[in-house]
């Protein structure tokens, strides 16, 4: 009896101490092809957008945007970087979703950007420069396509610090740090988040500080730790407050908007293109030659 009692022991901590790695090596295994960059000019590109255009900064109120970075789900790939879509269509992702949309404003316009993720499994510097690329890719097609001269505010949720980096670049800018309505960081470490205040200029409307952390707090299921999972595995996040949240980014917004059409340089709104006329050419009296037509430059 005390052999079975031995041999059992020994299993579960085989399981415990081993369960973890396995499962890793049976995740990553074999070779595929590196995913590629997405075509940030497109709908497919986008997880949201909103539904209709926004207005423009040359109307007024001036408005704000919201550009949102996701985390990584619970994925593992051989090359240690997920598919964009395949991170998306994650059930993880879906209830993020769900309870970021429940921190912002109902009003919102609100742009999440699909990228490559670097794995859960294998997160070398080499994948999270990968993922800072596309990132930086989808905001210089967001400033280009979408933004018409607004305000942003970048909401960063989890573990996205290194791949957000060139987006505080971006926005401490000449052309954006005066529509830079914040950086908003909704993650389980909230109370240590307290030094990128000190680092970060934002608009002069902001009457808070330029950086915010939002506290979750954190779930696993009652039986995680018995199965195998991956390395960094991301727990599910709930929002401790999340109508004082999206009352707080809307009060925030606001104050920026209002500080833009009072204080900022109204841009004149753009001309689109102009239709095009045909000519008819033009005769002397009793000649049959038209005149020649300006050269076109």
């Amino acid at each position: 009896m005390k052999f079975l009692i031995g041999i059992l022991a020994l299993l579960i901590a085989a399981w415990f101490g081993l369960k973890n790695p396995i499962y890793n090596m049976w995740m990553t295994r074999g070779a595929v092809e590196m995913p590629t960059m997405l075509d940030y000019t497109t709908a497919q590109s986008w997880a949201s957008q909103p539904a209709e255009t926004p207005s423009g900064a040359w109307e007024t109120p001036w408005g704000v945007d919201v550009f949102v970075v996701y985390p990584s789900p619970r994925l593992a790939s051989p090359h240690g970087l997920i598919d964009p879509e395949a991170a998306f269509a994650h059930p993880s992702h879906a209830k993020l979703h769900d309870e970021i949309l429940r921190a912002l404003p109902n009003d919102a316009s609100v742009y999440v950007p699909k990228y490559r993720m670097a794995s859960n499994a294998k997160r070398p510097d080499t994948l999270t420069r990968l993922s800072a690329d596309d990132l930086s890719a989808s905001f210089e097609a967001y400033l280009a396509n979408a933004n018409r001269g607004r305000g942003v505010m970048l909401i960063a949720v989890g573990d996205t610090q290194e791949a957000i980096a060139p987006l505080l670049e971006r926005l401490q800018m000449d052309d954006l740090q005066h529509r830079f309505a914040g950086l908003i960081h909704i993650t389980p470490d909230a109370p240590q988040e307290t030094t990128r205040s000190d680092t970060l200029a934002c608009s002069p409307g902001l009457e808070r500080a330029c950086f915010q952390a939002v506290e979750v707090e954190t779930q696993r299921p009652p039986t995680d730790h018995l199965f195998a999972r991956l390395p960094n595995q991301r727990a599910n996040y709930t929002i401790l407050d999340p109508e004082g949240t999206a009352a707080a980014i809307a009060a925030q917004n606001v104050q920026v908007s209002h500080w833009l059409d009072t204080y900022g340089p109204k841009p004149a709104e753009p001309l689109f293109g102009f239709e095009a006329i045909e000519t008819a050419p033009i005769y002397r009296p009793g000649e049959e030659t038209p005149l020649p037509t300006a050269p076109e430059e």
